[in-house]
């Protein structure tokens, strides 16, 4: 994983302000016709293992995998994952940060990477949608998986008129960092380079769609480095900018939040059942809980990952370990305030570096690590999923 993806999502970890602002000034133009289609029979990805009573392992076969940073090409060996869910078929979904993807089944991983035409083995997210499309926001763009085919929409970068810098000298790819899907069906990509809709056919820029207010720039230059989008009950369009920190559009004008939510920006968002709307913080940051009219911060010095609301409404926080705090994961009353529980390798989950968290229909928690360990907690133990 990139160093630096562990507050968050990693390659600005070494920029200065104005490398970014100057990398920032780029512009996004992707198109769907530009759509690469492969066949993949998932079938035929799969790997099982041959002990009957072995536990199933996700098998790592890339080694190493290759990232591009303004400062030149870097390799890596540290896999992790970066994002789990489950699909309405009762499967689990587990993207890493250089292996592609698996699929969980509960019998067997299947793996998917660019050799089954998976458009980058980095993969950022993972996102159903209500067909029951599985996407994959990567480093290379997003990938669309609708059960048998992968269809893979790359993103380009043009050169800005006013800078000296271009694709090739600095390596730039714009990144999918995360992935909505609107009540309307659109899709929203939160990038490296900022919020585009999609609507099927085009994309467009959510600069073009409403007017940024509520910070003195108001240049597009605020609205790049996007890890988080949610859509609340009134419709509402929420993202994290590591620019322009929490920004909010509601169809016609992009409210940002800043200074009220730190220069410094956020990682992760959530709605919860109240309609209060939670951000976790990138570095140590903690936690704010915005009620519509305040933000109150919470859980101060603790780096959050991810986060889920169960059945009961509390709150599963994934954190990692840094100085003084343990990481783990942390559960949470809102009702009450306080912690209720703290969830870490001493009581078995694979891993105290903890980045995401998805509750199952059966009200098991799966927890991904940096440590590449999928854990299934299910309210007395652990069951964990190693690599290999």
């Amino acid at each position: 994983m990139r160093r630096g993806f562990q507050d968050g999502m990693g390659y600005l970890a070494g920029f200065d302000i104005r490398t970014w602002l100057l990398l920032t000034s780029m512009v996004l133009v992707v198109s769907c016709n530009g759509q690469a289609k492969t066949a993949t029979p998932i079938d035929d990805v799969h790997e099982r293992n041959t002990g009957t009573n072995e536990r199933p392992i996700m098998r790592k076969k890339q080694g190493t995998y290759s990232y591009m940073t303004y400062t030149g090409p870097h390799t890596d060996t540290s896999i992790s994952i970066s994002s789990v869910i489950e699909d309405r078929k009762g499967s689990i979904w587990v993207a890493t940060m250089g292996e592609g993807v698996y699929r969980y089944d509960g019998a067997s991983f299947t793996n998917i990477t660019v050799k089954d035409g998976l458009i980058s083995n980095v993969v950022y997210s993972i996102m159903e949608d209500r067909e029951g499309n599985i996407w994959f926001g990567t480093i290379g763009g997003a990938s669309r998986y609708d059960g048998r085919t992968l269809f893979n929409i790359p993103f380009s970068v043009i050169r800005n008129t006013n800078t000296m810098i271009t694709k090739e000298t600095v390596g730039l790819t714009p990144e999918v960092w995360c992935t909505l899907q609107d009540n309307t069906g659109n899709i929203w990509f939160g990038t490296s380079e900022g919020v585009y809709r999609y609507d099927g056919r085009t994309y467009r820029n959510i600069l073009e769609l409403g007017t940024l207010i509520g910070i003195a720039n108001t240049g597009d230059l605020t609205l790049r480095g996007v890890p988080s989008m949610i859509q609340d009950r009134k419709g509402n369009i929420w993202f994290t900018s590591w620019a322009a920190a929490l920004c909010r559009f509601d169809g016609r004008s992009i409210t940002s939040f800043k200074p009220e939510v730190s220069v410094v920006g956020s990682n992760q968002l959530m709605e919860d059942r109240n309609g209060t709307i939670w951000i976790g913080k990138r570095g140590n940051g903690g936690v704010y809980r915005y009620d519509g009219n305040t933000f109150r911060s919470l859980l101060p010095g603790i780096i959050i990952n991810g986060m889920k609301e169960d059945a009961e409404g509390n709150i599963w926080f994934c954190t990692f370990p840094r100085d003084t705090t343990s990481g783990g994961a942390i559960h949470y009353d809102p009702a009450a305030s306080k912690v209720i529980g703290h969830l870490t390798t001493r009581e078995g989950l694979g891993s105290d570096k903890v980045s995401s968290v998805v509750i199952d229909g059966s009200g098991n928690v799966w927890f991904g690590t940096y440590d590449m360990t999928l854990s299934r907690y299910d309210g007395k133990s652990f069951v964990n999923f190693r690599s290999e």
